[in-house]
């Protein structure tokens, strides 16, 4: 379905950012959160006497995909 709003032209996106841009953006900042999720990681299991259910690499790959889109739709 062609949206064309109030002024009657024909509404476009604008286009996209490079998927290797994403890629290093996304790598960097999974490199940038693993070593603070694995002390996360590590605390909780200590202080809950068991290991958490998602483990460091999980929890900094979800962190990663949270913010890196976030920098493209700035």
């Amino acid at each position: 379905m062609t949206d064309y709003g109030i002024t009657g032209e024909r509404q476009t996106h604008k286009p996209r950012e490079s998927r290797l841009e994403f890629r290093f953006y996304f790598a960097l900042i999974f490199m940038l959160t693993l070593p603070f999720t694995l002390i996360g990681w590590v605390a909780s299991a200590i202080l809950h006497r068991r290991f958490p259910e998602t483990g460091p690499v999980a929890r900094a790959w979800a962190k990663a995909g949270a913010i890196a889109p976030m920098i493209f739709l700035a």
